[in-house]
This record gives structure tokens, C-alpha cells and sequence, in this order.
């Protein structure tokens, strides 16, 4: 377990991946040629009971066979092998923090990082994170396992064809790393694209470059679906939030590693932020640095965006229905009841479930935020309602929803003029006088 040598692991699941084949295809491969000139590689060690064999060994029987369905298995097997575990690299957790950290340190200084020694390896991160923000400590972690896993983070780029897509390749396995904080708080492709869609499309209407901020502990998802929406065409400022923790710091590694335009929001013990100016929040709860965050904080969450906003800015906020849509009671009830009094709740939307991939079963909701109109009555102001419960979020379906979420951007006059497809228009004092579902309303135009 040299990790020296940048040797790899991999399980006979693994193997079947890398074969682009049914993991008992691999176990019948396995029997039926040990008894041939070319055997199947043996285990090079067993841990915790599964059976590990050398990546290289398996991919040269691969080659010297022609088993499997992939041509190209040697140059991409180091997507789905791991590094030799030894020393340090016996922590999951230090090995992934240390391979997300050198893919980072891998864009940002451009070089390759298997030809740098240890201590010149502390010196780039030194330079590329002077204060420590996201990638310096995982790499002192690593210790004597630095070079090695180096060496590995060089080979994991060329396999996947680049460091960000490595580092993407990374956060797949987080369904199976024991990293439940992210699993558990991961959306479904669908639910993202929704929420960074609609995100853009209010960016659209502010007159300043697009800035994005998330301010919760962790979250990088929606951010980086906004990033990949836009592509390199168009300049995109992402602000994250400087919380302690690995969550947080990961975050801020996914974002540099894509090389965004990205920067810190300082956020103070309690939850409370600031940003300047136009802008559009961005933010999931429970979010991977608080993924147990009950129904008052996701609330203080949402508090927290709305007490520094401005009329400049906008913000779309997805979270469980039970804490933005469905029937709330009590001291969270009244929470949730001035949320609305503030104004600034513009529009109200119920999703189907199956959006949180750990959670299938709990659906989710969206709360779109912007301008108060304080020159409107508290008795006449209003708020867009809509019940998608049951409608599968499909191409047309999230493009029409997101034209009704612009739409309630407007005033009324505005509103009035926009054929809404799913969303309605209530006044808010209905809303708050009702006790049930604040989406099962009759409308009011």
C-alpha cells in the first residue's frame, strides 16, 4: 500500500463500472478463469471483509483479455479506483478533503502537481489560499501521503479529461462514502435546474453584471448549476459564505476548481449576512453544513435573506413544503406569518416529491423574494400561489413556471397583464388569515 507509487484500489463493483458491465459478469469472469493461462487478478488486500485488487493489474487483464465493453478502460480507470489507502489516507473523509483540495490546487496553479515534492506542494497552496479558506489545511492533513495522492489527483484529471470533471466525479460517490451530510441534501437534477433557471431569469432583470450569493453552510449545488447554465460566455460574480467546517470549505474548493469568479460573504454567528447591491440569493435548506436543520432555523434562515435585502435584490429559496407551503402552527406559524407581512415573499410554489434524492417521499417548495412595494397597503398587497403537487416539472412545465415567478416580480399592473399557467394571485391577508396550506387558495386578480 505504497501510496508512494500513486498505486489504486478497486473493488470488483469497481471493476464491473469500469467494464461497463453487470457487477455478476465480473464474478462469473472471475471463476471461470482461474483455471486459464490468464487468471483474474488476485486481491491485493481485504478490508472491512471486501476484497480490493490492484487497478493496473485489473485493467492490464482487461486488455490482455478483451473483456468488457470499454475500449478505453486504462485511461479511465482512475475514475473508478480509489488511492492505496496507508497512513493519513486511512480516513475516507482526509483522502477526499485532500483530493478535492489538489484538484483545486491543480486549476489554480496550472501545473502538475505528481512533479512537485511535498513541501513545494504547501508552498502553492500557501500561495493559492494565503488565508486558508478552502483547500491549505486538507493538504497539511495528508502528511506523508501528499506526494502520492498528487500523483493520483493527476491521473484522476487525465481519466476524467479534466479537473473539474474529476472533482464532479468525486462528489458522485457521496451516496456512498459515508458523506451523508451531502447525500442527504442532494436535489435531483430536475429540482436544480429549476431553481438555477429561475435564479438567472431574475438576474435578467436587474441592470448589473449577474451576482449570485448563497449564504448558507455548504451550499455549492445551485451555484455551480447557474455556472454551467452560463458556460464561459457571460461574466458571473458567485458569492459564498465564509462559514467554518468542511461543508463550507468544499463549497468554496467547487467553485474555484470550475474557476468562477467567486468571494467570500461574511456571515456572523447567528446566521446574519450582508451583500450590496444588485444581486440574486440563491438557497436550499437544510443545507449540507446543517443538514439537520429543523423548521425554525430554516425559517431564521430565510429571516436572515430578507432583513439585508433591498429593492436591487431578488432570491429563490427551495426547502421542504411542510416549512414553506403546508399548514404551520405555533411559534414557527408565526414566524413564517411575518416572513409574509414583510412583503417580500412575491411568490409561493408547492413541488412535487421526488425532488431530494435521499428523501423521494418529502416534497419540496419554492419561495421567490424581492421588492416590498411599501407604497402598497398591508391590506392590498399580495402574493403568487401555485400547486404543482402533482405536475412532473418537464421542459415546458419549468419554463412556463419560471415566466409566472418573473411575472410576480411586477407590480400590479404588470401582474394583471402576464397570462399566468400554474401561479395565482392572493392577498396576503388571506394568506395569513388561513390556517391550512397557504397554497390552496381561491384567486383574486
Amino acid at each position: 500500500m505504497d501510496t508512494a507509487t500513486g498505486s489504486m484500489r478497486m473493488t470488483l463493483s469497481d471493476v464491473a463500472s469500469l467494464s461497463q458491465v453487470q457487477r455478476p459478469v465480473v464474478s462469473m469472469w472471475r471463476k471461470r478463469s482461474s483455471a486459464s493461462a490468464l487468471p483474474f487478478p488476485v486481491p491485493v488486500e481485504t478490508v472491512d471483509g471486501v476484497e480490493l485488487f490492484d487497478a493496473d493489474d485489473v485493467t492490464a487483464w482487461l486488455q490482455a483479455t478483451g473483456r468488457g465493453n470499454n475500449p478505453e478502460a486504462r485511461n479511465d480507470v482512475a475514475v473508478h479506483a480509489k488511492p492505496a489507502a496507508s497512513g493519513s489516507l486511512k480516513d475516507g473523509r482526509t483522502t477526499f478533503g485532500g483530493l478535492t483540495a489538489l484538484l483545486a490546487l491543480k486549476v489554480i496553479s496550472g501545473q502538475v502537481l505528481g512533479n512537485l515534492g511535498a513541501s513545494r506542494l504547501l508552498d502553492e497552496a500557501d500561495v493559492a489560499d494565503p488565508d486558508d479558506l478552502f483547500l491549505y489545511s486538507e493538504l497539511e492533513a495528508l502528511g506523508s501521503a501528499l506526494p502520492g495522492l498528487a500523483s493520483f489527483a493527476d491521473r484522476l484529471a487525465d481519466s476524467a479529461y479534466s479537473a473539474p470533471a474529476a472533482f464532479e466525479k468525486l462528489l458522485t460517490h457521496r451516496f456512498k462514502e459515508g458523506m451523508r451530510e451531502h447525500a442527504d441534501t442532494a436535489l435531483t437534477a430536475a429540482a436544480l435546474k429549476l431553481v438555477s433557471a429561475a435564479a438567472i431569469e431574475l438576474a435578467a432583470t436587474l441592470d448589473s453584471r449577474p451576482v449570485f450569493v448563497d449564504a448558507t453552510p455548504g451550499g455549492s449545488d445551485v451555484m455551480l448549476s447557474i455556472a454551467q447554465q452560463f458556460g464561459e460566455s457571460e461574466q458571473v460574480t458567485f458569492l459564498a459564505a465564509d462559514h467554518d467546517g468542511g461543508a463550507s470549505r468544499l463549497a468554496r474548493r467547487r467553485l474555484a476548481v470550475h474557476g468562477t469568479d467567486s468571494g467570500p460573504v461574511k456571515v456572523d454567528g447567528k446566521g446574519a449576512f450582508s451583500v450590496t447591491g444588485p444581486a440574486v440569493h440563491v438557497a436550499q435548506y437544510p443545507a449540507p453544513g446543517e443538514p439537520g436543520l429543523d423548521t425554525k432555523g430554516i425559517l431564521s434562515g430565510i429571516e436572515n435573506i430578507v432583513l439585508q435585502m433591498d429593492a436591487s435584490q431578488r432570491a429563490v429559496v427551495i426547502a421542504p413544503s411542510r416549512v414553506l407551503s403546508d399548514a404551520l402552527a405555533g411559534e414557527t406559524g408565526n414566524i413564517r406569518a411575518d416572513l409574509l407581512r414583510s412583503g417580500r415573499v412575491r411568490a409561493i410554489i408547492r413541488l412535487t416529491a421526488g425532488l431530494l434524492r435521499a428523501k423521494p417521499q418529502e416534497p419540496q417548495a419554492l419561495w421567490v423574494l424581492g421588492p416590498s412595494f411599501a407604497d402598497v397597503p398591508i391590506a392590498d398587497r399580495w402574493t403568487m400561489v401555485a400547486d404543482l403537487r402533482t405536475t412532473p416539472l418537464t421542459v415546458d412545465v419549468s419554463q412556463d413556471l419560471i415566466s409566472d415567478v418573473v411575472a410576480s416580480m411586477g407590480n400590479r399592473s404588470t401582474i394583471r397583464a402576464h397570462s399566468f399557467r400554474f401561479a395565482r394571485l392572493v392577498q396576503t391577508r388571506i394568506l395569513l388569515a388561513r390556517t391550512g396550506a397557504l397554497v390552496n387558495m381561491p384567486s383574486k386578480r
